[in-house]
């Protein structure tokens, strides 16, 4: 068959990163205790990420394609409070996954399955009473995603498939460089793995 296809995107990621809400609670904390901040709004972990994802599909047959990704999926959290002299303190964090992944998928009829592997490229930036972001020193990771899809064939030449994910990482991210900009202490075991259940939905363009 040998088609390719040009796909593009809107991922939404739901995150588990326990490592990362102890040193936001630490911080908290922090800000309440050692910076004595009326603290108006704690910051809160990061929960949910959404972005684009685009890229190519190259159907070998109609029951199997490969294909390459770039997906950036991004949030921001912030704290706001309050010092003794009236003055307002703000921060915020953004993170960011720049994200590229190589995947096999197969198909069943209008029901799919696909497996990739991924190189995710971590960002955390900081912003302190709206001034220029600063940018954490953190570890990039790999991952592994696993995902089911429903394919729907809109047209001759467009086509759109729905596809929960999870994604499993391989390597894990130190956050120590997140605690020290903080200033306060590291955990004991900074190794977060940003664990993540996701629906993309992806249009497919070209001849299907």
């Amino acid at each position: 068959m040998g088609q390719i296809n040009i796909k593009v995107g809107y991922s939404l990621g739901f995150v588990n990163a326990s490592k990362n809400a102890e040193i936001i609670d630490q911080y908290n904390n922090f800000l309440i205790e050692k910076e004595q901040l009326t603290l108006y709004f704690p910051m809160k972990n990061i929960k949910t990420m959404h972005g684009i994802n685009i890229g190519l599909r190259y159907k070998v047959t109609d029951a199997s394609s490969f294909e390459l990704s770039w997906e950036n999926l991004g949030t921001d959290v912030l704290a706001f409070g309050e010092r003794d002299n009236g003055s307002f303190e703000e921060t915020e964090i953004f993170y960011t996954f720049n994200q590229y992944f190589l995947s096999y998928q197969s198909y069943f009829g209008d029901i799919g399955l696909g497996s990739s592997i991924g190189y995710n490229n971590v960002k955390i930036q900081e912003r302190l009473n709206a001034e220029r972001r600063s940018t954490l020193d953190i570890p990039n990771q790999w991952v592994a995603r696993i995902n089911l899809s429903y394919n729907f064939g809109a047209s001759d030449k467009v086509s759109l498939s729905l596809q929960p994910f999870v994604q499993i990482p391989i390597t894990s991210v130190d956050l120590s460089s997140l605690s020290s900009n903080f200033g306060i202490d590291p955990l004991q075991d900074n190794d977060e793995t940003f664990l993540t259940y996701g629906l993309t939905l992806v249009f497919y363009n070209g001849r299907q």
